[in-house]
């Protein structure tokens, strides 16, 4: 088990250099999981390059969600609850190098409320308490 990160997404839909590798480790974890919020967030970053249309970004993550046999997790009140200390003490303006946006605080929140490692890119997740997959 895992849980994944807005980022892997991003990085597989624009076909990065390390799309594969991402693509074949979600593969290789049983019961990726993902916050309803990280699909939130995926869906405003593709609307927000205006290439695609609502159902296209719709389809993307449908299509994503479904070759990675992810498990979309939705927000509980503890979750909320862990995403709101994440962001006091890892969020933008906080003075922490780990500069957490509020979709990273509920990749966090899963992620600690599971004991689950994250699959991320870039330096964010790095600077917490959590474990990277």
């Amino acid at each position: 088990m895992m849980v994944v990160d807005t980022s892997i997404a991003i990085a597989i839909f624009k076909q990065e250099f390390d799309a594969e590798a991402y693509t074949l480790q979600i593969g290789r974890h049983g019961n990726p999981l993902i916050s309803a919020a990280t699909l939130l967030e995926i869906g405003i970053v593709l609307s927000s390059w205006k290439r695609l249309t609502a159902s296209e970004v719709d389809q993307w993550i449908e299509n994503f969600l479904q070759k990675g046999q992810f498990t979309v997790v939705d927000v509980t009140r503890s979750q909320a609850k862990l995403a709101r200390e994440a962001y006091a003490r890892f969020g933008k303006g906080s003075g922490h190098p780990a500069q957490l946006n509020f979709g990273d605080c509920f990749t966090y929140a899963l992620a600690k409320e599971r004991g689950a490692p994250v699959l991320f890119k870039g330096d964010d997740f790095r600077h917490t308490d959590l474990v990277a997959a």
